[in-house]
């Protein structure tokens, strides 16, 4: 279970990391839907932007990205805990010192706040891009910055 109450509040990873990064994938949501209209005109708006054709890729990404920290981070990965965008973000690398991988708004953080907080432009209901983020909170200092998902196809 890695909703409330089973997961932990966000006061546990305060007081056992000392840095927080977040980690998000822009999407080009807008230029998604536009390709895949040209590749099948006969599809709806709401079957094109079904998030069971796109949102996996985007996590598989998300997913990549992160092992690469931990990689370059030399495996020290009992350095680090991951808070995912959701269910469905289990991994092999990723899980090996999490049992579980939980959301952001389960141990209490306001994705939404946090975004705008970090000037981090959204839109609530997404009709040109959707912002997928994760939160490593990480006892090293490491180097983070975005990563941009153009044209996903």
């Amino acid at each position: 279970m890695v909703c409330p109450p089973n997961s932990p509040f966000f006061d546990y990873f305060i007081d056992n990391y000392t840095h927080f990064y977040l980690i998000y994938a822009n999407f080009d949501f807008k230029q998604y839907k536009e390709i895949r209209k040209s590749e099948n005109p006969n599809r709806t708006d709401a079957q094109i932007s079904c998030v069971l054709y796109w949102q996996g890729s985007i996590k598989r990404l998300l997913k990549e990205y992160i092992r690469n920290i931990y990689t370059t981070c030399n495996n020290n990965i009992t350095d680090f805990h991951l808070l995912s965008c959701g269910s469905g973000f289990k991994d092999k690398v990723l899980n090996s010192t999490q049992s579980q991988i939980y959301s952001m708004e389960s141990v209490g953080i306001n994705v939404f706040r946090t975004l705008k907080n970090n000037n981090i432009n959204f839109e609530l209901k997404p009709i040109n891009k959707i912002i997928m983020v994760c939160l490593l909170c990480s006892k090293l200092e490491i180097n983070s910055y975005e990563i941009e998902v153009i044209g996903l196809i």
